[in-house]
């Protein structure tokens, strides 16, 4: 997942900007927000919208959202607020950022799209992989290394992933 290259360097009052999304800190995401936009990032270009994604915090996000943050604004590797929800198996975030128009179709680095992670990330729950195909996710586009999220459910799980759907 991770590309190689130096961090981004931004301001130092954006490095612990993942802090303000644990904390809930509504007063310090407004702060920075104020002075840096609302699409600020840390040195993994990672926004408030995208770690509070990746975090499962649903207030944060939801509020970030209402600010009018870039749904698909994507991080230095490409990965966007639904590569990190599908990643760590966040339905309810899942289901708010395609209601609210994310493109289940957005490429990371590699090509992939965050079905591609949803498939990668799945165990048991295949709620993601369900959500993202209902938003019309590609599943037969390959990526940048000739693959697409169809084989690579095929080669995990052995199994037609239309079965999903029914």
């Amino acid at each position: 997942m991770a590309r190689a290259g130096r961090l981004l360097k931004v301001e130092s009052e954006l490095e612990f900007i993942d802090s303000y999304v644990e904390k809930n800190d509504f007063d310090g995401i407004n702060m920075l927000t104020k002075s840096h936009g609302i699409d600020c990032y840390d040195s993994y270009k990672r926004t408030f919208l995208i770690l509070a994604s990746s975090k499962g915090n649903e207030s944060i996000l939801n509020y970030i959202i209402e600010k009018g943050a870039d749904i698909d604004f994507q991080d230095k590797n490409g990965f966007s607020a639904l590569h990190f929800a599908s990643q760590n198996n966040e339905i309810g975030i899942i289901e708010i950022l395609l209601n609210k128009g994310a493109n289940p179709n957005v490429r990371d680095f590699h090509g992939n799209p965050p079905i591609w992670t949803a498939i990668m990330n799945a165990r048991e729950d295949f709620s993601i992989v369900k959500k993202l195909l209902e938003k019309n996710a590609d599943i037969q586009t390959k990526n940048n290394h000739g693959k697409s999220p169809k084989e690579m459910w095929n080669l995990r799980f052995n199994d037609e992933i239309e079965s999903l759907l029914k």
